[in-house]
């Protein structure tokens, strides 16, 4: 069985938001500095920033046009979580998920789309 990339691309988009939410609720009344002080968590978070993005790096190249971010810094991102288990900056993780344009970018144009 085949689906469309537009299929996929809804699969995606649909991990991507159960990602988030998950992040949501790990964060939850959570500061920085809890953040820096709780290992488990940010596990966690990485985990599920890895996962969204990976889904978003695997969009189709026409959601992908759609969208106009620095793909290239999301990519870089998930490569960083995925592939440098050891050095993983806690720091960066939770400027992405709090700070980053195009993160937040991301996050509202999959809300839109499911």
């Amino acid at each position: 069985m085949s689906f469309s990339a537009e299929e996929r691309d809804q699969d995606y988009c649909r991990v991507i938001v159960e990602a988030v939410g998950y992040i949501e609720r790990y964060l939850d009344g959570i500061s920085r500095d809890d953040f820096a002080l709780d290992s488990k968590t940010q596990d966690a978070v990485a985990m599920r920033l890895q996962q969204i993005l990976e889904c978003a790096v695997k969009l189709s190249a026409e959601s992908k046009s759609d969208l106009k971010i620095n793909w290239s810094a999301l990519t870089a991102m998930r490569n960083k979580i995925s592939h440098s288990y050891v050095d993983i900056d806690y720091e960066i993780v939770w400027q992405v998920i709090r700070d980053l344009e195009e993160f937040g970018a991301l996050i509202a144009w999959v809300r839109r789309r499911i």
